[in-house]
């Protein structure tokens, strides 16, 4: 079943950066002597999760962005189960959290990197936290953290338990407005309660758990990064991986990848030979390296290298070079002395060598969340800064050459929080990005964004959604140039309690045609989408309310947007799916990180499902219908698919119509057998045959329209000879 959501979409041109932003470009072979940075002799950042008494819907939000980034999680409370809040219970059939151990039970709190001190609701009052901040036990155990030089992170009103155990003597902090006194009184200075989160020390102290859900994994890391702060050149090494087929639900084949240490990817692109490369990241260095892998078209691995300096190094986004190698982008400290982190940028050959690697940014956060190359053969990087723009961040386009010089960069936001997502080329040849674009906290939260931009960096227009359900919590994630010239954004929202995924399909010029909610059983996250011959694939993550794990959930779509089919994938333990890319006959392929591998820790996967698409190449037509009256409005569409990775050049395709017994034939509509030659794109792709308009009057009402389309190859002579790929009718 799938739910509507109401939308509300606005039209704003926003502040639009047209000042180049001016970032610092470091070659490989840079710093000669690199500092000692803090590594982590495990591989793995591991977190205590303190569990507040009525913990809240926000706490899911925190779960899920510490497991997206492989963290190890130890769950402790006052007692050994710990109730929800009774509305979040209600709404979603939550059960108690069990914890791992009592409080008073962690003897040892430095065999943790991270202190974290989970969300509770906030209808309780001046009670809130008061079974964390009461136990003495709860209370000696952070002191201890502070001391020790842990990262402590509270939210809300449990900055209440850093005041009641005095570690905020002298820092600066945010928190609930209506515990101000007691901060203050612990001797911090209080910055509000409407504000990004901030970082004072190893304190990280935030507010708005779903307006700021992202940035506070951010903070995090970026009190782990400070903490672990090096300057040093990049390097490359060859990285180790261990494959191991396991059997999934609804999954034609999958792979787990591991090295012993954790690790995930975080997107998947195809080659024109069907291959495939996966980026993310990897702790099998002691601090994090961004990684690159290669797998053919069965599935197995051919290479697979890190990439980093002495700091810490993600990959983020992936695509094909053009020559058979690769372009990533991700993010780094390795260039800088305060841990701040810059955009990471690698080009390399086939085997995976770098050509080259390179950072940008300024003096704050600098992140680079996706990249797709153009067809004039240079890249789009879309991410976000601090460093540079007009609010608390901005969303960040940069351009780059293939020889990796900045060519133009631009930031786009308005004064709240704003962050690019996703950028791909336009069908017009033009650069288009999903970008979440933050409103007023508590009143219309954050928004999705879809904006377009010409190759010299100015914009053409900006086109925003949201809906107008729960807290107006809009979320997106990737972007995708369909085939008719419009684009598909997949993200999550609040359309239902808790979070949905949601689908929004455009025009070109981004006005809305068709928007669609899938509600699950908890929390679901629609990530990554593909387009085939027939309609879409949507690669989401789905949790249930009981078990907390959550499975991959692939939704199919027709070309309106309906659900056609649902599937679940995944083994007992987490997984989560980041991105999805065509496959071979139809099929698609998807990665992510998993718990369920038997390593003991995350592993990579990339998982081969079968969609039901064509594995043919073929031609169909789309039409509104197939009879008509005066004023409906009519088009003709053919709708080519190639699920084959390159392209097939100068194939005749022809679409006729029967009239009574008679053919005409397009272009020209004679009865001249006309055709005209084609490319067939990987992928799906239109060709508009005639622009709707509406039914002429003269005409009158139409029934029983018949329209043919048919391609074939070159060497055909006579119009009814072989079709080598031939479908009739027309599709509603």
């Amino acid at each position: 079943m799938c739910k509507q959501p109401v939308i509300n979409r606005k039209v704003r041109r926003k502040n639009n950066g047209i000042i180049l932003w001016f970032g610092l470009s470091l070659l490989l072979t840079g710093l000669s002597q690199p500092a000692q940075a803090k590594t982590f002799d495990d591989g793995k950042i591991d977190v205590l999760m303190l569990i507040p008494h009525h913990w809240g819907a926000n706490s899911f939000f925190n779960f899920d962005n510490f497991k997206k980034m492989g963290w190890h999680l130890t769950s402790a409370a006052v007692t050994p189960e710990v109730e929800p809040c009774k509305w979040f219970q209600n709404s979603t059939g939550v059960s108690n959290f069990v914890v791992d151990h009592l409080i008073s039970e962690i003897t040892d709190v430095t065999q943790f990197d991270v202190v974290a001190i989970m969300s509770s609701t906030s209808s309780y009052g001046p009670y809130a936290y008061d079974d964390l901040r009461q136990d003495p036990d709860t209370l000696a155990l952070i002191r201890s953290a502070v001391d020790s030089g842990l990262v402590v992170w509270a939210t809300c009103a449990g900055v209440r338990v850093l005041a009641a155990a005095d570690v905020i003597n002298g820092r600066q902090v945010i928190g609930a407005s209506r515990f101000q006194a007691e901060y203050e009184a612990a001797g911090a200075t209080y910055l509000g309660s409407d504000h990004p989160p901030l970082i004072d020390g190893p304190i990280v102290t935030t507010v708005i758990g779903n307006y700021y859900h992202h940035h506070i994994t951010q903070a995090i890391v970026r009190a782990l990064e400070r903490d672990s702060a090096a300057m040093g050149s990049f390097e490359q090494n060859m990285l180790t991986l261990n494959q191991q087929e396991v059997s999934w639900p609804n999954s034609k084949a999958t792979d787990i990848f591991s090295c012993g240490f954790p690790s995930g990817g975080r997107d998947i692109c195809r080659l024109p030979t069907g291959d495939c490369l996966v980026t993310g990241f990897t702790w099998a260095n002691g601090n994090p390296d961004a990684f690159l892998m290669k797998i053919d078209v069965s599935g197995n691995l051919l290479w697979s290298r890190t990439y980093g300096g002495p700091g810490w190094e993600f990959g983020n986004g992936v695509c094909p070079a053009g020559d058979g190698g690769a372009f990533f982008v991700g993010s780094t400290t390795s260039h800088s002395a305060t841990g701040d982190r810059n955009i990471y940028v690698v080009r390399t050959d086939s085997t995976g060598a770098a050509l080259w690697q390179k950072n940008f940014g300024g003096n704050s956060l600098d992140d680079g969340r996706s990249v797709c190359r153009l067809s004039t053969g240079d890249f789009i990087i879309a991410g976000h800064t601090e460093s540079e723009g007009a609010g608390e961040d901005d969303a960040l386009l940069m351009r780059i050459s293939n020889a990796g010089t900045l060519i133009w960069s631009r930031t786009f936001g308005g004064e709240r929080a704003d962050m690019g997502m996703h950028v791909c080329e336009s069908r017009s040849g033009n650069i288009a990005m999903a970008s979440a674009y933050g409103l007023i906290p508590n009143e219309d939260n954050i928004n999705y964004c879809i904006s377009e931009w010409i190759l010299s960096g100015d914009p053409l227009w900006s086109q925003e959604f949201g809906n107008e359900a729960g807290e107006g919590f809009d979320y997106p994630y990737s972007l995708l140039a369909s085939s008719d010239g419009g684009f598909l954004m997949t993200g999550s929202s609040d359309t239902t309690v808790p979070l949905d995924t949601v689908v929004i399909k455009t025009g070109p010029d981004g006005a809305l045609q068709w928007e669609q909610s899938f509600p699950g059983p908890f929390y679901e996250y629609g990530m990554d989408a593909v387009e085939l011959n027939d309609g879409y694939i949507i690669a989401g993550n789905s949790e249930p309310p009981v078990e907390w794990n959550n499975d991959l959930w692939m939704i199919s779509l027709n070309r309106h947007g309906n659900n056609t089919g649902e599937k679940r994938i995944g083994g007992s333990a987490h997984d989560w799916v980041t991105s999805i890319a065509p496959g071979e006959n139809g099929e698609v392929v998807a990665t992510g990180h998993t718990l369920s591998g038997g390593s003991g820790t995350w592993d990579i996967f990339v998982c081969h499902i079968e969609t039901g698409a064509s594995p043919s190449p073929g031609v169909s037509i789309d039409m509104p219908s197939n009879h008509f009256a005066p004023g409906d409005p009519f088009y003709l569409t053919a709708r080519l698919w190639n699920p084959a990775p390159a392209v097939s050049s100068g194939l005749p395709l022809f679409v006729f119509l029967d009239i009574a017994g008679a053919y005409y034939f397009w272009p020209a509509w004679t009865q001249a057998g006309d055709f005209r030659v084609v490319d067939l794109q990987s992928g799906a792709d239109d060709i508009t045959v005639l622009p709707q308009f509406p039914w002429p009057m003269h005409a009158g009402n139409v029934e029983g329209i018949i329209v043919y389309a048919g391609m074939t190859n070159p060497a055909m002579t006579e119009l009814f000879g072989t079709y080598d790929y031939i479908e009739f009718g027309w599709e509603e």
